[in-house]
């Protein structure tokens, strides 16, 4: 009977095509049965498998994973059988992948599918080295998770001396020699005689690159609010020769907005708010090696180390931070900071986190006013400084003798902001000393190009503060902070930028400056800044584009090198993934939004109101326009993507109607007064069913909706939306 059986399937063999199992293929990774690693299952394979059960080929010879196709972790005679069944049309295989589980059929290196190789990294380091390695570990744990979830393929993890060269191998290693000049966070992925080698940089490199190669090879993106996208494909093979080495320019790349915490490694991203004391996010440092930036707080400092370590999350020390300085002379503020200082480090050692490693700097900042202390000491040295930020830069000074005496792995961090700004003549910072530069210009124009401040005739509504220095009560305008900044980049080769990227006085609307981060973060970088800092909006984001906003400041962080061209793909994609097909509609909403920020001249996005920095006129005249493209957009989207858009059309609707609400209500017919009060009603509810009145800071939200009023008059009574 069984020769009879082996006659049959021969013949058919021979007159048969072969069954290639797509859903079998997706399911696996591979194609089960691919004994020779082909793409195709054949008596090629049939022949391969047979070789190597009569112990005729190497190990290497063989796709042992997938020629075991019985799947009993052997390859014999049964596997044979089965491919031979499956080939003759016999067995129709396996139908592992019904609901589309997978969205990449195969994963390959060179040709050859990733389930061959085994993931290496050290398990040790050599003496000296100053890497580290258990970031390394988290990247390799990572590249098999992501890599199985694309494709159901999982290959193995291994200890580099556990693992013969002459076997399949994606090595992590290190740029010990510093060839490379990889420094801590760069490197560099090749793919060389069939091996996959990842070289990174002493400190998170290797989880950089993981997260590129993921990108790039498989089709992964890395959205914030923990948000992925994986593209469809059919193979997804990284070449032989392939090459790819990255050196961020900016070494701080920090981001203080909502949704990020949970995606900064994938968006490459080393600094995220330090404010959490005592949270699991410190432990978890342990993994991928902290970040660079702040502890506790990232600025101003000053009222938590006056009110002592005991007090630090007292909220009732939040007001005070608004109303006063301590005086930055005297010798007990300057012991206040020391002792909070080494408490904070204290706590740190204590959860078994290393200085330099997962937490790099103190924060010895001003509190968020600009009423200084004006003792005789303290005004003699602004006198000599010729700049209130003098005194504050020799007390920083004096702090980084004491704490980087001891720590030498930590860094001083301090804002030049609200009144120090201005660099001192005198006194220098030291070079343990962050100088983080915030501009409080204008938000409408490029930071390349003063002169259209210039021509704009700056921000009349926000003068330059009348500092001691300086020239006082002017329009805040560009020209003035870039040339305090570019005083400071003489000074001291260790500053950074502190951006501010939106609104705060009505958080239902948006900051129109999403085309001005490609052009600002290069020019800053090109200044020589060595850090940028994006305060944005965390508890508002799904209203505005603040996820756009952040994708792109990370994405231009990253690289400030891109073109133009790439930086308006990565706008198109990320709107297409996050809104669906309609995403032009979205985007030309965008350009109308930006187009009403310009002809208003020059705005400041922290300080001024809705109807300051957007056109109120442009928007009574397009609204119904910018609300049937949204409406375009929702026919196009499925359903996720509708209700993002729902979301998104609030802030759309809430400029609308309050640009129309003399026009339509006020001074309306009956026919304009009904269709305002309808509208009204419509966003009454939006608001109501999306939960988000107290975070849009509706604190007016009315109980009902039926009293139609400007809109603006929810966020306090009598607000028109400008000053």
């Amino acid at each position: 009977m069984k020769k009879l059986l082996s006659l049959i399937i021969a013949l058919i063999v021979l007159t048969s095509p072969i069954v290639f199992t797509n859903s079998s293929r997706a399911a696996h990774g591979y194609l089960p049965g691919d004994a020779d690693d082909d793409g195709d299952l054949s008596m090629k394979d049939v022949l391969v498998t047979r070789r190597y059960i009569a112990g005729l080929t190497e190990d290497k010879d063989i796709f042992f994973t997938a020629a075991d196709i019985v799947a009993d972790e052997d390859v014999n005679n049964k596997d044979v059988l089965k491919m031979r069944r499956i080939i003759a049309g016999l067995d129709e295989g396996e139908e592992n992948n019904p609901d589309s589980r997978y969205k990449v059929d195969e994963v390959k290196i060179a040709g050859k599918n990733v389930s061959r190789f085994t993931i290496v990294y050290p398990e040790s380091l050599p003496e000296g080295s100053d890497a580290y390695l258990p970031s390394t570990e988290y990247a390799a744990r990572q590249l098999k998770k992501y890599i199985g979830d694309a494709c159901g393929a999982v290959p193995n993890i291994a200890y580099a001396d556990d693992v013969p060269e002459d076997e399949y191998r994606i090595v992590y290693t290190f740029d010990y020699d510093d060839e490379l000049e990889l420094g801590k966070e760069g490197y560099a992925i090749e793919v060389k005689d069939g091996d996959l080698i990842i070289t990174s940089g002493t400190m998170r490199g290797a989880i950089y690159a993981t997260f590129s190669l993921l990108e790039d090879w498989i089709g992964y993106r890395f959205f914030p609010d923990s948000m992925v996208y994986l593209y469809r494909s059919v193979t997804a093979d990284v070449p032989e020769g392939y090459y790819d080495c990255h050196v961020p320019p900016l070494w701080y790349r920090g981001i203080g907005s909502g949704g990020v915490y949970n995606s900064f490694l994938q968006m490459k991203i080393n600094a995220v708010d330090g404010s959490a004391i005592d949270a699991q996010k410190s432990a978890d440092a342990k993994w991928f090696g902290g970040g660079v930036g702040t502890v506790y707080i990232h600025a101003h400092s000053f009222v938590y180390q006056m009110a002592g370590w005991e007090n630090r999350l007292n909220p009732e020390l939040d007001p005070i931070a608004n109303g006063e300085q301590p005086c930055m002379t005297a010798e007990e503020t300057y012991e206040k900071i020391i002792d909070f200082s080494y408490k904070l480090i204290d706590q740190r050692l204590g959860l078994g986190l290393i200085p330099g490693y997962h937490f790099t700097q103190i924060t010895c900042s001003g509190n968020d006013n600009g009423n200084y202390c004006m003792c005789s000491r303290c005004k003699k040295v602004y006198d000599v400084e010729q700049s209130i930020g003098g005194a504050q830069i020799r007390l920083c000074n004096r702090v980084a003798d004491e704490i980087c005496g001891n720590y030498p792995d930590i860094e001083i961090f301090t804002c030049a902001y609200s009144g120090t700004n201005i660099v001192p003549k005198m006194t220098k910072p030291d070079p343990r000393v962050v100088v983080c530069f915030c501009n409080v210009g204008c938000n409408n124009h490029e930071l390349r190009h003063p002169e259209q401040c210039d021509e704009a005739g700056g921000n009349a509504r926000l003068l330059i503060m009348p500092e001691r220095y300086g020239e006082p009560n002017a329009p805040s305008k560009n020209g003035f902070y870039m040339e305090w900044l570019k005083g400071w980049l003489e000074v001291t080769d260790n500053v950074y930028f502190w951006y501010y990227t939106d609104v705060y006085s009505i958080p239902v609307t948006t900051a129109p400056n999403l085309f001005n981060f490609f052009d600002d973060v290069k020019y800053l970088t090109e200044l020589g800044v060595k850090g940028f800092y994006m305060e944005g909006s965390a508890s508002y984001r799904a209203i505005s584009f603040e996820g756009l906003r952040v994708y792109l400041m990370c994405k231009i962080m990253w690289d400030p090198g891109m073109t133009e061209e790439e930086y308006e793909r990565l706008i198109d994609e990320y709107l297409r993934i996050y809104y669906g097909d309609g995403s032009e509609y979205v985007k030309e909403y965008m350009y109308m939004m930006n187009y009403a920020a310009d002809i208003n001249g020059c705005w400041t996005n922290n300080f001024d109101y809705v109807w300051n920095y957007y056109d109120k006129d442009y928007y009574a005249e397009n609204y119904e326009t910018m609300r049937g493209l949204i409406d375009g957009a929702k026919e196009r989207a499925d359903a996720e993507q509708r209700s993002r858009l729902e979301n998104l059309s609030i802030h759309i609707e809430f400029l609308g109607l309050s640009a129309n609400y003399a026009a339509w209500y006020i001074n309306g017919d009956d026919a304009s007064c009904e269709k305002y009060a309808s509208r009204y009603s419509e966003l009454w509810n939006l608001v109501l069913n999306k939960g988000v009145a107290s975070r849009l800071r509706f604190s007016n939200f009315p109980q009902n909706a039926n009293d139609p009023v400007d809109p603006c008059e929810w966020i306090s009574e009598g607000f028109e939306g400008h000053h």
